[in-house]
């Protein structure tokens, strides 16, 4: 994982939850977390939040955290998930879906360095699971070219709009 000798690494978290709290009457909880990080006060600080999903209990958010793994120091986080309702994703105004508590030694312990945590609710009861995984950042610049091409495509028409053929690259 590291160099000899070297005792931290860049590493990027990934999050997904699964089987949220429905906190919506009519439609599903539009869920958004907010990771915070232990400092040595004690205190909780705030180091970043992902994206709202919409009408959805089993998110797989794209916003990804990159974070300094120190291997010699413990790094407590802590993961609120809430149901935003609100245009402007404020948490005050939002119904909170629960909490979970961790650190990066726990995550990188874990086979495929994912690990899977309950989510616990405001009244101690468990309710769904947030699933944290993170990668090592590598310290190289490989470069990758691609080319793509396409002949001879066709243009499929949908009731209310013509379909059309695209490309899409994934991580």
């Amino acid at each position: 994982m590291a160099g000899i000798g070297k005792v931290e690494s860049h590493v990027e978290l990934f999050i997904s939850c699964r089987d949220l709290k429905d906190a919506d009457l009519v439609t599903l909880s539009d869920p958004l977390v907010e990771v915070e990080e232990r400092v040595n006060s004690g205190q909780w600080r705030r180091i970043g939040r992902t994206e709202r999903v919409d009408n959805n209990l089993n998110p797989d958010f794209t916003t990804t955290f990159k974070i300094i793994y120190n291997f010699e120091q413990m790094t407590m986080l802590r993961f609120k998930v809430f149901d935003i309702d609100s245009e402007d994703n404020d948490t005050s105004k939002a119904d909170f879906l629960g909490t979970a508590e961790t650190n990066l030694h726990e995550i990188a312990g874990m086979r495929g360095k994912t690990l899977s945590k309950d989510l616990t609710l405001n009244n101690g009861s468990k309710k769904g699971k947030i699933l944290l995984r993170f990668e090592e950042i590598s310290e190289g610049n490989d470069k990758f070219f691609f080319k793509f091409s396409a002949r001879d495509l066709t243009k499929v028409t949908c009731f209310l709009c013509p379909l059309q053929p695209f490309l899409e690259i994934a991580r």
